[in-house]
């Protein structure tokens, strides 16, 4: 878990479930295996997170003013405001928004 209010904040080879939280300042985790709910949060800022193991993640991305991309092992989609896939069987889950940023997961 992780928060500021005025700066960037990044993680790398980070394990289990996130939650991270920023005003001011962009967001990057790297995560080796996620389990649970990776939760990222920013007003001003943007949002990158990228997962190591190539399981299915169910995802919930919003921005106000930004862009959304997913990579998802070989395709790119990409989207405004919102942009949502539930995968059934797994309770893995980026819950990932911003005011004014962009969004891109990978995995």
């Amino acid at each position: 878990q992780g928060e500021s209010v005025s700066g960037n904040m990044t993680l790398t080879s980070v394990n289990e479930g996130i939650s991270l939280t920023t005003v001011s300042g962009n967001i990057k985790a790297t995560v080796a295996a996620l389990k649970g709910k990776a939760t990222a949060d920013s007003v001003s800022g943007g949002i990158e997170i990228e997962l190591l193991d190539s399981s299915e993640v169910s995802y919930k991305l919003n921005t106000v003013s930004g862009k959304l991309t997913v990579d998802d092992g070989g395709t790119s989609q990409t989207g405004e405001k919102s942009m949502t896939k539930t995968v059934s069987g797994t309770d893995r889950l980026i819950d990932a928004s911003t005011v004014s940023g962009n969004i891109r997961i990978k995995y």
